[in-house]
């Protein structure tokens, strides 16, 4: 004999606290699930892995020049009546500590044709310095046989065929062996863009 299920009806008066919380655990899962995603999610904007996805922090020589932050990620209001439980496993924690070790800094020297150097650091969990600044928008150019051949940096474009000027590539002061698509990122080193004839 087979039994037939007949949902009840779903009215105010029949629905307690506890019905609605066992109909809807499966969606405190998806919510923790989601809540991980939101977090790594910020990680990565804030580590520029995602293309223009966060802004680099900026210093310069000049006392006037704007400070850049990054931006804030957006928090879901979950108050309409949906149980919501922040709590993370182990395994959540152990992977979003993961991904926030991974993260390292270096520092991004930018001297355009005018002579004026602008000094940034630069976070991030990509793995090249190409990477990291084609993600945070910071440059641009063309595909060649060697790599990226880097025309724009930070807005100022220069192209070797129009202008006799170009933009050279340095790793802690000595002119770089390899494009900045093919330069693995060193925590703590110094990556520089000049403008050269």
């Amino acid at each position: 004999m087979r039994h037939k299920h007949v949902p009840s009806a779903f009215t105010p008066s029949n629905q307690t606290k506890e019905n609605f919380n066992m109909r809807h655990k499966p969606f405190r899962h998806i919510a923790r699930v989601g809540l991980s995603l939101l977090l790594a999610a910020a990680v990565c904007g804030l580590s520029g892995c995602g293309r223009h996805s966060g802004t680099p922090k900026q210093s310069s020589d000049s006392a006037d020049a704007p400070t850049l932050h990054a931006e804030t990620a957006a928090v879901p209001d979950f108050s309409a009546g949906v149980v919501f439980e922040p709590t993370l496993s182990s395994q959540e924690s152990s992977e979003i500590s993961e991904a926030l070790s991974q993260v390292v800094e270096f520092t991004l020297e930018v001297t355009g044709a005018d002579g004026v150097t602008e000094s940034q650091i630069i976070s991030t969990d990509c793995q090249t310095v190409g990477e990291a600044l084609l993600s945070y928008g910071m440059i641009d150019g063309d595909e060649g046989p060697y790599g990226l051949y880097v025309k724009t940096v930070l807005g100022e474009t220069h192209d070797y065929e129009k202008d006799g000027m170009y933009w050279a590539f340095y790793v802690d002061g000595s002119y770089a062996s390899a494009g900045v698509d093919s330069t693995l990122i060193v925590p703590g080193s110094v990556y520089a863009l000049r403008v050269e004839r």
